[in-house]
């Protein structure tokens, strides 16, 4: 292949503007290295080119320039071609659609490719000439794995030294089963009510006599958060829960930071329930001598082999579960009733009642319940968990299982916790060896040995399936946020035999088990470590439900909770988690240790490309000062230089309607705070116009949006720039967003948006994240 001309070694040196960390910033770019893509896939006319199309059943995209480029390419060298084409259309984007000439050209491209990595790493990169290979790629794909629109999983090679990117996801949309109200509520309504089994001791140990009334506080402060939950559900109807709400109102940082609570969360229920279920257990005949925290690191290894294999939640045996649960609960509260009846149990409430009689002053009485109150809000944990699963749950399914939790809750949780004052005495109810397998004594003693073995096997049953939802649910969250770039992408990698996430699960498995065997399988430690990050987890979710309605207030929704709603649940989760803090504060050392490694590992993601600059820093200054061998210095300088520009190579796309410069702006700078990259392309889709008015106008603002993506280019030099502009005859949707995602290969998590306006759901959009609050939009 011809060597460059001159010419084009001068374009190549100084319109770059890659700002890779080993670089010699010897110059500034102020050319303004504007990547002009309107050209191609507008089809107006620029430099005398005619316009070719394609077009299907979501739109079409009008490529530019194809019988000029053929005719150029036919002509020349590629690399004079991409000197012309840098020169004189400053880096126009031309997909090209399949012809002849690629065919013939096939081997010279292949040839210059070899050519382009085989430079050496100090050389500059130039975007423009990497883009316009990647042009060339990706409209044929890789001789391994050609591209075929026929709605199956696609490779696009976006650069041409870059990994290539699969996109899984079909151009339709997937019409899969979608889960009823029994189904979704049994999945959630397993890990909610089976906290009445540990959280009824612990309350009492605090609260005394006083603990139902701690119960029936905490109902109330559910019922608040139904209509916060109800509403954030019915405007971002995601998975996720609070991580994708704050991803959508607040930075990225921020939500990933809140991420780290939620990841605890599921490592404390993982381990309470895996704890409490091995109590329970050792209430069954032949089981009493089960050692504790062996027999609880075997169960969290059970599960998670179960997870390594591919067995995770079935909403089926899920509903089997729940029902028998229910049932379970149900024949104790018949049974204690009419023990409390038959017996004169209120004998027995009395003496309680006395027992607690020396704290019946004021200050007494509200300290109990204060911190009763604080304990018993551990009954609630698991409400969150529907919210998680939103996407698979039938429309106007989600606000029933809320009520159906916040029903069965209410319920059970007073009414069980009056039947043991009345079964028990307060000092067996407040013994800590007593806590984590109340409920069976309280079945022995209203109705003998067989209701003791039902509710332990019932226990261990339903406790057990906590831990299995802990497992589904921390893999979904951690592949989120590694999709997100917000974690090491290595948290993606699946095993060749089941194709599970197998690192997510052994990492996940070893936490687990390290936080049983610091906190030596104290249920109460360990209940004081899931409380602080569950509180913490709902009060994030509520303050996101006033970001909400402050900063995205025209996204549509079917429900609004009223402001003074939302500050009644947010004193209340902060009275409750105060008082846990103040109770035991050295929980919170065991909470911060575990919290501190999530939160580390978040934050080294975001200053990976720093601490690789750092660290090329040393390798290339101090190295060759300590006289290291070169060959080993190259080599560091190579890898690491690799790593920092495929950070940096990902683009991103941003979704403009019109041509105000100041929301661009707005997302440029959302692009550099948030993500690391130098690269956002800004897409302009609008509907085929019906007159020529119409038509006049609508190229007025595509030239408006040009020249503010040309200025936007000039002001940040470091980003690179794009424009796109798409015609389709139903305008912006969601199959106009399938369709981009297949052309780029960039997936719907890393294109953003303005507020949308009332006509979409958010949830339609497939994941698309909002970043500003344009009341245009």
């Amino acid at each position: 292949m011809p060597s460059s001309s001159s010419s084009f070694d001068h374009n190549y040196n100084n319109n770059n503007n890659f700002a890779s960390p080993y670089h010699h910033q010897d110059t500034s770019i102020t050319n303004g290295n504007y990547h002009d893509e309107h050209s191609a896939l507008l089809g107006g006319s620029n430099n005398g080119f005619t316009p070719a199309s394609t077009s299907d059943e979501r739109g079409s995209i009008n490529y530019y320039g194809q019988q000029e480029v053929q005719q150029m390419a036919s002509s020349t060298t590629q690399s004079s071609f991409l000197q012309w084409n840098l020169k004189n259309s400053e880096g126009t984007f031309c997909e090209m659609q399949e012809s002849e000439m690629l065919k013939e050209h096939e081997q010279a491209l292949t040839e210059w490719e070899l050519e382009q990595k085989n430079k050496t790493f100090y050389q500059r990169w130039c975007p423009s000439l990497d883009f316009m290979t990647s042009c060339f790629r990706g409209c044929r794909g890789s001789d391994e794995n050609p591209i075929v629109d026929d709605g199956s999983a696609e490779l696009h090679v976006q650069r041409a030294d870059a990994k290539p990117q699969i996109v899984p996801e079909s151009l339709k949309p997937k019409k899969g089963h979608k889960l009823g109200e029994l189904f979704a509520t049994a999945i959630c309504g397993n890990d909610i009510t089976s906290s009445c089994l540990y959280v009824i001791g612990v309350c009492i140990s605090y609260a005394g006599i006083w603990a139902p009334i701690c119960l029936l506080m905490v109902s109330f402060l559910l019922f608040l958060f139904r209509s916060i939950y109800a509403e954030v559900g019915s405007a971002i109807t995601l998975n996720g829960a609070s991580y994708t709400l704050l991803l959508n109102t607040t930075s990225k940082k921020t939500a990933s930071l809140a991420a780290c609570l939620t990841i605890i969360s599921y490592i404390a229920t993982a381990v309470v329930s895996g704890t409490s279920a091995i109590e329970y257990l050792k209430n069954i005949p032949y089981c009493e001598q089960i050692p504790l925290i062996p027999s609880t690191v075997i169960l969290l290894g059970i599960f998670a082999f179960l997870n390594l294999i591919g067995i995770s939640e079935s909403a089926f045996a899920a509903a089997i579960i729940f029902v028998f649960h229910i049932a379970s609960l149900s024949i104790l509260t018949v049974y204690g009733f009419l023990y409390v009846s038959a017996t004169n149990g209120f004998e027995m409430l009395q003496r309680n009642w006395q027992l607690s009689s020396a704290s019946f002053s004021a200050l007494g009485i509200a300290k109990s319940i204060f911190f009763g109150f604080g304990a018993a809000m551990l009954g609630v944990t698991g409400f969150e968990s529907s919210a998680n699963f939103i996407e698979q749950q039938k429309p106007g399914v989600f606000p029933k299982t809320l009520r159906n939790m916040w029903s069965l809750v209410s319920f059970f949780n007073p009414v069980l916790c009056f039947i043991s004052l009345c079964a028990l005495p307060l000092s067996q109810l407040s013994d800590p060896k007593q806590n984590a397998s109340l409920l069976s004594q309280v079945g022995r003693a209203s109705a003998g040995t067989w209701l003791q073995i039902l509710l332990s096997f019932d226990a261990a049953l339903v406790l057990s399936g906590g831990v299995l939802t802990a497992y589904v649910g921390i893999v979904g969250l951690v592949r989120q946020m590694a999709m997100d770039r917000a974690l090491p992408s290595f948290f993606l990698q699946v095993n060749s035999f089941r194709k599970t996430n197998h690192f997510i699960i052994i990492l996940f498995f070893v936490l687990c088990a390290s936080m049983v065997t610091i906190l030596n399988g104290d249920i109460d430690a360990l209940s004081g470590v899931y409380t602080i990050a569950f509180l913490s987890v709902m009060m994030l979710f509520a303050m996101g439900d006033f970001l909400l309605k402050y900063k995205r207030g025209q996204i549509k929704r079917d429900r609004r909770a009223k402001k003074s709603v939302i500050v009644v649940a947010i004193i209340g989760v902060g009275t409750a988690l105060l008082a846990n803090i103040l109770e035991n504060p050295e929980y919170l050392k065991y909470f911060f240790i575990y919290y501190s490694i999530c939160a580390i590992t978040v934050l080294a993601m975001f200053w990976r490309v720093k601490i690789m600059k750092f660290i090329i820093y040393l390798v290339y200054s101090k190295l060759k000062e300590w006289n290291i061998a070169k060959s080993v210095t190259d080599k560091i300088l190579k890898f690491l230089v690799k790593q920092a520009k495929e950070v940096n190579s990902q683009s991103f796309i941003y979704f403009a309607k019109n041509d105000a410069i100041s929301m661009l702006n707005k997302a440029v700078l959302y692009v550099r705070e948030n993500e690391l990259t130098d690269w956002i392309k800004i897409v302009h889709v609008y509907k085929t116009p019906k007159s020529e008015e119409e038509h006049i106008e609508q190229q007025k603002l595509i030239s408006r949006l040009r020249n503010d993506c040309k200025t936007l280019d000039e002001i940040y030099p470091r980003m690179r720039i794009d424009f796109v502009a798409i015609e389709s005859e139903k305008g912006f949707g969601p199959d106009i967003i399938r369709l981009i995602e297949s052309r780029f290969g960039i997936r719907k998590n890393l294109m953003f948006i303005s507020c949308p306006s009332v006509k979409f759901k958010v949830s339609d959009l497939g994941g698309v994240r909002i970043i500003t609050n344009d009341h245009q939009n």
